[in-house]
C-alpha cells in the first residue's frame, strides 16, 4: 500500500521480512492517524449508506405517487370521454330540436307579416270614405268610430346564437381535447 510517500524499498528475498515495530519515515502514517482516518472513512461510508436508503424510500415514494397519478389520469380520461359521449348524444338532440325551433320561428314570422298585413288593410278599409273616414294618427269631431292608434312593428329575424354548450364543444374541439 502506498500512501503518497516515497516508494517501498523492496527487501531482498534472501533476507527474512523484519518483524516489530516498523520505522516511522516521512508521509507515513501511524497507529493513532490511521486509526482517526478509519473513523472519518467508516463515518463517511455510514452518512453514504443513510444517504442512499433516504433515496431508495424516495424512489418509491416518487413511484407510488407516479402510480396514483397514472390511476387518477386514466380515470379522468374516462371520464373526459363519457363527457364527449355525452355532449355528441345532445348534439344528435339538440340537431332535432335546433331544426324543430327553427321551423317554430319560421312560421311565426312568416305568421306575424301576415297578421301585420291584414292589419294594414283593415287600418285602410277603416280610413275609406265610405266607412268610418278613420285617421291613424288623430282623432276628429263627430268620427263614428274610435280607436287607439296602432301599426305594427316589423319583426326582424334574430340571428342564431350559438349556445353556451354550443361554444365550449367548439372550443375543446379547436384544442383537440374531444
Amino acid at each position: 500500500m502506498d500512501f503518497g510517500g516515497a516508494p517501498a524499498r523492496p527487501t531482498p528475498r534472501n533476507r527474512p521480512t523484519p518483524r516489530g515495530v516498523a520505522p516511522h519515515g516521512p508521509n507515513e502514517l501511524r497507529g493513532q492517524e490511521a486509526g482517526s482516518l478509519l473513523d472519518q472513512l467508516k463515518l463517511a461510508l455510514h452518512r453514504l449508506e443513510t444517504e442512499v436508503k433516504h433515496e431508495e424510500h424516495g424512489i418509491k415514494d416518487l413511484l407510488r405517487h407516479l402510480k396514483s397519478a397514472e390511476v387518477e389520469h386514466e380515470k379522468l380520461k374516462k371520464a373526459r370521454d363519457e363527457a364527449a359521449r355525452v355532449v355528441d348524444r345532445f348534439e344528435v338532440g339538440m340537431a332535432g330540436f335546433s331544426q324543430a325551433y327553427k321551423q317554430h320561428m319560421d312560421n311565426t314570422h312568416t305568421t306575424y307579416n301576415q297578421v301585420r298585413g291584414k292589419h294594414k288593410e283593415a287600418v285602410g278599409i277603416l280610413g275609406r270614405d265610405d266607412t268610418f273616414k278613420y285617421h291613424p294618427a288623430y282623432k276628429r269631431e263627430g268620427d263614428r268610430f274610435s280607436g287607439t292608434y296602432y301599426s305594427m312593428p316589423p319583426l326582424e329575424r334574430g340571428e342564431e346564437k350559438k349556445t353556451l354548450a354550443d361554444k365550449k364543444t367548439e372550443r375543446l374541439r379547436k384544442k383537440g381535447i374531444l
